[in-house]
């Protein structure tokens, strides 16, 4: 967004203020058209430089889009090392002037997506009404976190959530408004973020506005806050992937016992091998995600691609060596435990290829984050080839004829679906076709989707094959001929999609 653009209207808003007024903000005189605004501002920002003060010691803040900088200094005030950041100079040389005095206290112009801070340098990140003007929040906040120390924390007040419903009313609100105020464009700037946009960062809710009820008198409406409260626990967020990846060590061993002897699995990993070999040439170098114990790395190294693997649970990868050996592929073959949120710490990029199998990347209620980190490890003109599990899988919908409803809905569910594996549990997310195309963004071509059992059974029904032969190869000439055409293409217990990465520019 243009800078300019952005100061006209807040100039037009009667949001530009002297340094008189700014020094004594949050508080602001009655008469001023904002003042109801302000008092509820007042409430949220005490609310939380109480909370912070709780510690024992005095916290490293950043503030985000800190503006004329009022709240990096009650921060400031409160005993607290504050950095405040932004890119509106008019506002920041306004901020560094008011509270020069301020020892504890600086302004920094940059870029969060670029900054010059070292990671793990904060204990606390500030997001007061800015995240309005970030186009893709969870991308935000995945870049934030590297930023946190261990037990560090982002906070997010005085800024709208919405549920999905309420998305497109929004946005005529705001574009209704900006038109009113003479600033059309500026709709296009401003953008309404989804509440399950953060249930992947296990979010806690601090503060909620009251019922609707409780805020029609007027005294209250002026005093209470009409915007969420959200704490985003880096410590949280570290338990949960933990979690996920003690899970996956733990059935390691059982994991591969599984696969054999389970034609119908077998089938459905040939079928992707098919789709891999139609677009990712044979001598490309491949990073597979959520590669497992190497069953699809050594496949894929045996049909002639270089694959580096990477899992971010240590039990999978330890059955990785024993593979390699056996197939005496080990110069096609390297593996590396890291994450799929952590792909600036993969080694070897960039690559030729991303690939993913059998919904590894469904633990993820947003794969926008793990997007966005991909042209640090993918070449521009590289392919990516996921296999993620959609919402509709006609399979599980048949179970509502065995009167099992839970299980025939449970990929419906917005907030994800709980799955239970060697004690643990965790969320597991699906995602239709559009919606991960809409994640990707222009900067991807799309170049096929494949519905993956779409009439045949799900991957964890292991003898349905060998019974009922003939039953299944009916099913499997339909998920031949189908499998490619809309809706198929989006069904089944999985889909299949490769895109191509072609950024803007290049």
């Amino acid at each position: 967004m243009e800078v300019d653009l952005y100061l006209r209207v807040r100039e037009k808003e009667n949001r530009l203020y002297s340094d008189a007024v700014v020094a004594a903000l949050p508080f602001i005189p009655d008469g001023n058209p904002l003042s109801s605004e302000w008092r509820a501002r007042s409430i949220s920002a005490s609310r939380l430089t109480r909370y912070l003060s709780r510690h024992s010691r005095p916290l490293t803040i950043l503030e985000i889009g800190c503006g004329n900088g009022w709240l990096s200094n009650l921060l400031c005030n409160s005993g607290h090392h504050v950095i405040g950041l932004d890119q509106n100079l008019y506002e920041l040389k306004q901020a560094a002037r008011v509270f020069s005095s301020n020892s504890s206290l600086s302004f920094l112009d940059a870029d969060i997506f670029s900054a010059p801070f070292i990671l793990g340098s904060f204990d606390a990140i500030i997001l007061a009404s800015v995240i309005q003007y970030f186009h893709d929040l969870p991308a935000l906040l995945m870049n934030l976190l590297q930023y946190l120390k261990p037990n560090g924390s982002i906070h997010i007040v005085d800024s709208p959530l919405y549920a999905d419903s309420e998305i497109s009313d929004a946005v005529n609100r705001s574009e209704q408004y900006y038109s009113r105020l003479g600033f059309p464009e500026m709709a296009r700037h401003y953008f309404h973020h989804r509440e399950s946009k953060l249930n992947s960062f296990n979010p806690k809710l601090q503060f909620r506005q009251p019922l609707q009820f409780l805020r029609w008198g007027g005294f209250l409406r002026s005093f209470i806050s009409p915007f969420p409260w959200v704490i985003i626990s880096k410590l949280e967020i570290d338990d949960h992937d933990e979690i996920i990846s003690t899970a996956f060590s733990r059935t390691a061993k059982k994991y591969d016992a599984f696969a054999e002897d389970h034609p119908h699995l077998t089938q459905m990993r040939n079928k992707v091998y098919t789709h891999v070999e139609r677009f990712i040439p044979k001598s490309a170098r491949i990073l597979e995600l959520n590669c497992g114990t190497g069953i699809d790395a050594v496949e894929l190294a045996k049909r002639g691609y270089t694959v580096h693997a990477t899992d971010n649970a240590p039990g999978m990868l330890d059955q990785i060596p024993e593979k390699i050996d056996e197939q005496t592929i080990s110069e096609k073959i390297s593996f590396q435990q890291c994450s799929f949120t952590d792909l600036d710490k993969v080694l070897g990029a960039p690559f030729d290829a991303v690939f993913s199998n059998l919904g590894g990347l469904n633990c993820l209620a947003d794969l926008s984050p793990v997007i966005a980190k991909l042209p640090e490890v993918l070449r521009p003109n590289g392919l990516v080839t996921w296999v993620l599990m959609p919402p509709i899988c006609l399979w599980e919908l048949a179970e509502v004829f065995r009167l099992h409803p839970r299980l025939a809905f449970r990929r419906f569910s917005r907030n994800g679906t709980h799955a239970h594996l060697e004690g643990l549990d965790f969320l597991v997310y699906y995602f239709t076709p559009a919606k991960v195309l809409q994640w990707f963004g222009d900067d991807y071509e799309c170049l096929a989707i494949e519905g993956l059992s779409v009439f045949t059974p799900t991957a964890e029904s292991k003898n349905f094959a060998k019974r009922y032969t003939r039953l299944y190869r009916a099913l499997s000439l339909l998920d031949a001929r189908l499998a490619l055409h809309r809706p198929w293409s989006g069904w089944g217990d999985f889909f299949i999609i490769t895109l191509r990465y072609r950024p803007k520019g290049e």
